[in-house]
């Protein structure tokens, strides 16, 4: 398989980022240049932007374009060119309306193309991140509300879990799905769950509890687009579903980070363990109503009905080196160094499509 892959943000500086498994970044790499490139806009656009920035309101606009072949394996070969446009706006309350600690975030998307992996491969774990169908959807639309000088924080409405739950800043540097929303999720839970291209709506709490522990927890519809045969995307048309009466989905998480010292130097990690729970009714993918095997020829091949699944996970982040002109101590994949980075988790057997053990590093 070979492709190639080009990301224009409207606000960032272009850069080209060689990763693996253990991550490596440059000076470059995943950084943002917040004063748009004098040739992607011309100087009247920027000072128009930025003063309305400075006034509380950000517009945004990043475009991606895949072009992905498959070369051998799969269901049958060929290339494809896809791409995203995601259209954003972010506005500061405070700034704009004297509301202390608000603020409003939404976006869109603009998909056209087919996938690879939905067309020629047939994988779970889509190739590229921004596989979805060709379609105009609203993706996040919610109010943020900050307490206590940013210690606690309070987000409702329209959102997605992938960027803060079962995530690391590491795995940014990965065009890859794999290392986007993991496949263990977005196998078992309806819809795939709340990630791209579907948000849900859903209440997120966030809350510093001492400098280095911060606690996370949220509750999401549990169905982002409804029963129905078609698919997911289909179902939720242009992500304006706004389900708020299926079963819930809970997730919650806790990071510790830390410092180890390396000769007087520190290196920092994190440590995230988390669970989820969904209160809907799953089909069993053991056994059938009757008790018998689901692969018995001799029972009924009507799944039984199970309350409720759930599942356990954990993230770790470690950086390697960082070189010794390099003050900045986090894991951010922004900043040039050698991280290594190890996601886990594990589903109740029995409940999912997948419910062996996972793991993604």
């Amino acid at each position: 398989m070979i492709g190639t892959s080009y990301r224009f943000p409207l606000r960032n500086a272009a850069a080209i980022v060689l990763a693996s498994t253990v991550a490596s970044t440059g000076a470059l790499a995943g950084a943002k240049d917040e004063s748009a490139a004098a040739w992607l806009a011309p100087k009247w656009f920027n000072e128009w932007h930025d003063g309305l920035a400075n006034k509380g309101l950000n517009f945004g606009a990043t475009y991606i374009a895949d072009n992905i072949a498959n070369v051998s394996g799969g269901v049958k070969r060929g290339a494809i060119h896809f791409g995203r446009l995601d259209l954003s706006v972010d506005a500061d309350l405070d700034k704009l309306v004297g509301w202390t600690g608000g603020r409003f975030y939404a976006n869109a998307f603009v998909i056209y193309g087919q996938g690879l992996s939905r067309n020629y491969v047939m994988n779970l774990a889509t190739i590229s991140e921004i596989e979805a169908l060709p379609d105009q959807r609203l993706y996040n639309a919610y109010f943020e509300q900050s307490f206590f000088g940013d210690r606690l924080n309070i987000r409702a409405g329209q959102q997605a879990a992938d960027v803060e739950f079962f995530d690391s800043q590491t795995d940014d540097l990965f065009i890859n799905g794999t290392f986007g929303w993991p496949a263990i999720k977005a196998s078992n839970l309806p819809a795939g769950g709340p990630a791209p291209p579907i948000a849900v709506p859903g209440i997120r709490i966030k809350a510093a509890l001492t400098e280095n522990i911060t606690a996370f927890g949220a509750v999401f519809n549990g169905d982002p687009s409804g029963p129905g045969e078609a698919d997911p995307q289909l179902r939720d048309h242009h992500g304006l579903a706004f389900r708020v009466n299926d079963p819930p989905w809970v997730i919650g998480q806790v990071r510790f980070n830390y410092d180890i010292d390396t000769g007087g130097r520190p290196l920092a990690g994190n440590f995230t363990p988390g669970a989820w729970k969904h209160y809907g009714s799953f089909d069993s993918q053991r056994f059938t109503a009757e008790g018998l095997s689901i692969a018995d020829p001799g029972g009924s091949g009507v799944p039984a009905r199970l309350r409720g699944n759930y599942g356990i996970f954990a993230v770790i982040e470690q950086v390697l080196y960082r070189p010794p002109e390099v003050k900045d101590n986090s894991t951010s994949a922004s900043i040039p160094g050698v991280t290594a980075f190890g996601r886990i988790a594990s589903l109740r057997r029995g409940n999912g499509l997948h419910a062996d053990f996972k793991h993604r590093a």
